[in-house]
């Protein structure tokens, strides 16, 4: 007697089951290492921007120093510079003619990366007077740290008087002291700039980020370039 086959799709079909414990025990674990990560960006930017704040002074009340140290930051398309970097700028030629130091150094992006922000400041400089002897350029300080990092292991220097935004500054005299380059901030806000509550959350996030380049992982530059003698 032959055997009937089976019809197909007449299998019993699989029950599946559902851990719902384990599904909801990994939530729970997920949402406690969120919350471990979300303190550890708080605290740590909390943390390095109040070592920061410690050094920040005003323009009558900072102290002489071998150089001024201008941060580089965006500039128009017309080849001037954006409202931040005219006021920092504009600062730093304040701080030289009141003889708070000898020299001024611009530090930013020399177009390999965004933008050419070096010819920008090196021409502001220049027509306001700034004797180019004066002015020392480093055109690769891509990103704060670079800007730092360069100051001391290229440029030898150890005490500045730091320039940029108050937004700015916490974060930048933080990673400049770890890098061995110690000294003052002056900030240079002379307005209420355009998406400024973007640039303090920014640079809150930036600050836990420089706990990380400057204690666990030093980074590489953004762009590859080749030092000149």
């Amino acid at each position: 007697m032959k055997k009937k086959k089976k019809p197909k799709g007449a299998q019993p079909s699989k029950k599946i089951i559902i851990n719902k414990k384990g599904i909801k025990q990994l939530g729970v674990i997920i949402g406690l290492l969120a919350l471990f990560f979300i303190l550890s960006v708080n605290i740590s930017a909390y943390l390095i921007r109040s070592v920061g704040k410690a050094q920040i002074v005003n323009f009558e009340t900072a102290p002489t120093s071998t150089v001024i140290m201008v941060l580089g930051a965006s500039v128009k398309v017309d080849g001037q510079p954006g409202d931040m970097l005219k006021d920092r700028l504009d600062m730093g030629i304040k701080l030289y003619y009141a003889e708070k130091a000898p020299y001024i150094l611009i530090t930013g992006d020399d177009g390999l990366f965004r933008a050419n922000e070096i010819y920008v400041m090196f021409n502001y400089l220049v027509e306001n007077g700034i004797p180019q002897d004066d002015i020392i350029i480093d055109k690769h300080g891509y990103r704060t740290y670079e800007s730092c990092k360069r100051a001391n292991e290229v440029y030898n220097i150890e005490n500045a008087i730091i320039v940029t935004q108050k937004f700015h500054l916490p974060r930048a005299l933080f990673i400049c002291k770890r890098l061995n380059v110690t000294g003052y901030g002056v900030a240079a806000d002379t307005e209420e700039y355009d998406r400024l509550y973007y640039h303090y959350l920014r640079d809150w996030l930036a600050s836990s980020k420089a706990f990380i380049d400057t204690h666990i992982l030093r980074p590489e530059p953004p762009v590859t370039y080749y030092e000149k003698n």
